[in-house]
């Protein structure tokens, strides 16, 4: 989530018809269809303006997929410690491992990440999510409790 929030803006910087929520580039086995962007890269720790060709998803789950798969299939990102133990789940590991891995050339891009994760929007969300969970959880245990046959008590 974080990713995605910092890749686009809270999704207000989504490359028009591109549902590609992660920014991934095209790339030699990609086989799907690509657009060109024009985008902020930093080449030297400068930021310059550049086009470059980004995949185009039909839909924001196949983006996720993809994301997934991206990561899983590209030696880079476990030769940078993404899939380590004590990485998964750890978001500081996690977006330093992007970061090593060169997923984007900000020099500063685990740091802006952790900006998004430890923000209090994410926040906010996160814990308004746990609480529909729990909610949800509960409202299913009653029901199941409700529809559960009641036996006679044995004499």
């Amino acid at each position: 989530l974080a990713q995605a929030a910092q890749e686009t803006g809270w999704g207000q910087k989504v490359l028009p018809g591109s549902n590609n929520i992660f920014n991934i580039k095209d790339s030699p086995d990609w086989k799907g269809a690509t657009r060109m962007y024009k985008v902020p890269e930093y080449i030297n720790g400068k930021k310059v303006y550049m086009d470059s060709p980004f995949r185009v998803y039909g839909s924001y789950q196949e983006g996720l997929e993809d994301r997934i798969a991206f990561l899983r299939d590209n030696p880079r990102y476990a030769a940078a410690g993404l899939f380590d133990n004590g990485t998964k789940g750890n978001l500081r590991k996690e977006a330093d491992a992007l970061q090593k891995g060169h997923y984007a050339t900000d020099p500063h891009y685990a740091d802006h990440m952790a900006h998004v994760f430890e923000g209090p929007t994410m926040t906010r969300a996160l814990k308004e999510a746990q609480a529909r969970e729990a909610a949800a959880a509960a409202a299913q245990s009653a029901q199941s409790a409700q529809s559960q046959p009641s036996t006679p008590p044995v004499p």
